[in-house]
């Protein structure tokens, strides 16, 4: 039975009750574990655990059935065993619940007869939608609702991942936490054996919430299909995406994890050129690229111009943006006169800006206004300015600060490479996401933004 292919997926990521089938008062099992992040993580709605051997579960009335539940049913939960899984969606589809997440694996991923498994699960499924199987579950800030196994808790945001790997999805929810980036959504895609990435891309596209949608993607099981809804995205807002399994051997693992078929990887480059993805090649870059466009305006121009606290990190950016694409820019002869009576007579002379080892921080910040007042100049880049010292966090908190008032006030990006991990600062936390950890990491993000620039400026009306 072929599913329509459209799917309308608000009540799955903020639906106002959730059954979790196979929870469990033991810490060991999946169905302690996601219940137990549901309700820890304030979800509002109303939470049904289903066991027919236990009266109570985390201290909630427990029910013996989906049946048995009072109430409509938005998002069941299966947490049990793959070989009750058939007929716990049954009943599922029986008690009306608009959408079933299968977390157990066992199926497409082992062959043929797992693949003849899934077809079994959606026609028993009928109108109620499948997420999986053999996913990890789903996260909504909007609804704070985290259902799934993971422990991280990003802040709130316009980021929105879907994921056809739990595990590698979770780690850049974890990672994406640590660098201050907020998100909207995950969805852990698994086996897609009824909803696919497609779906979860038409979703994002249009979702007001979400302004950047990231993909971890394995293979296709609609390539067209992707790519239409990936063009839904793109002509809106950026999506970044890694591709794996671009080897032979990487494809042949992606088979045997979610059942994937990997395509050849200059197909997917072409795909990608044509509709606007941009791909990240890294994992430490779809969260680079998902910390720069969540948090900055997109370049308008190649023109770079660079702060450097000291001359090699400027010497070192000068070459990263020449080999990119960027034009290191001359500045034009007001900013250059500013910067004369600003700066010691031994100073650079022109882009980069050379602070000489400068600790004072009103000449960081009038250097960094006049490149960002500046007409010749599209973007900044400043590097160890943000000094990571402790006797310097109240420098650093200031100078981010203010940059994120230019950013705001000029329009321009501005991308601050941190010099040393020397200290905790909630402050620089909170607002880290235009921080970055070195100067080929902070061009490269920025070049792929200038990309996705240009995109968006051939497209028609």
């Amino acid at each position: 039975m072929k599913k329509d292919r459209s799917a309308d997926l608000e009540l799955l990521f903020n639906p106002n009750s959730i059954a979790l089938i196979g929870a469990s008062n033991d810490p060991g099992k999946w169905g302690h574990r996601i219940l137990d992040s549901i309700v820890g993580g304030g979800y509002r709605g109303n939470v049904y655990p289903v066991n027919p051997r236990t009266n109570t579960v985390l201290g909630m009335a427990a029910y013996p059935g989906i049946g048995s539940v009072p109430g409509t049913v938005d998002v069941a939960l299966v947490c049990t065993p793959a070989r009750d899984t058939l007929e716990v969606v049954r009943e599922c589809a029986a008690a009306g619940a608009r959408f079933a997440i299968v977390i157990p694996a066992g199926y497409g991923e082992v062959g043929e007869s797992g693949l003849e498994a899934e077809r079994f699960l959606v026609e028993a499924a009928g109108n109620c939608r499948l997420m999986g199987p053999n996913t990890m579950g789903i996260m909504s800030t909007p609804s704070s609702l985290y259902a799934y196994m993971s422990l991280a808790r990003p802040r709130p945001g316009g980021v929105a991942l879907v994921s056809q790997s739990g595990n590698i999805g979770t780690q850049i929810l974890g990672r994406g936490e640590k660098d201050g980036i907020g998100f909207s959504y995950f969805a852990s895609s698994g086996n897609e054996a009824d909803l696919s990435m497609e779906h979860y891309l038409s979703y994002f596209a249009g979702d007001e919430r979400t302004s950047v949608v990231l993909a971890y993607i394995e293979g296709f099981k609609d390539a067209r299909g992707f790519l239409d809804s990936a063009r839904k995205v793109t002509r809106r807002k950026p999506l970044v995406a890694y591709k794996a399994g671009r080897t032979s051997a990487g494809a042949r693992a992606a088979r045997s994890h979610c059942g994937a078929m990997a395509t050849s990887d200059d197909i997917s480059d072409g795909g990608f050129s044509q509709v606007g993805i941009v791909r990240a090649r890294t994992t430490e870059e779809i969260l680079d690229l998902a910390k720069a466009f969540s948090s900055l305006p997109l370049p308008r121009g190649p023109r770079v111009g660079i702060i450097s606290w000291g001359g090699g990190w400027g010497v070192v950016g000068a070459d990263m943006c020449q080999e990119t694409g960027f034009e290191v820019a001359p500045l034009d002869d007001g900013t250059l006169e500013a910067l004369d009576r600003l700066l010691p007579s031994y100073w650079s002379g022109g882009n980069p800006i050379d602070l000489v080892g400068s600790l004072d921080l009103d000449c960081h910040l009038q250097c960094m206004e006049m490149l960002m007042a500046s007409d010749s100049i599209d973007s900044v880049v400043a590097l160890g300015t943000i000094s990571g010292f402790p006797d310097f966090q109240e420098h650093d908190e200031r100078f981010l600060e203010r940059s994120i008032e230019l950013t705001g006030q000029y329009g321009k990006p501005v991308m601050l490479v941190k010099m040393f991990e020397g200290y905790h600062s909630e402050f620089i936390h909170s607002r880290g996401s235009l921080v970055f950890s070195s100067p080929e990491r902070a061009i490269s993000a920025l070049w792929r933004m200038y990309e996705y620039y240009l995109f968006r400026q051939a497209l028609p009306p």
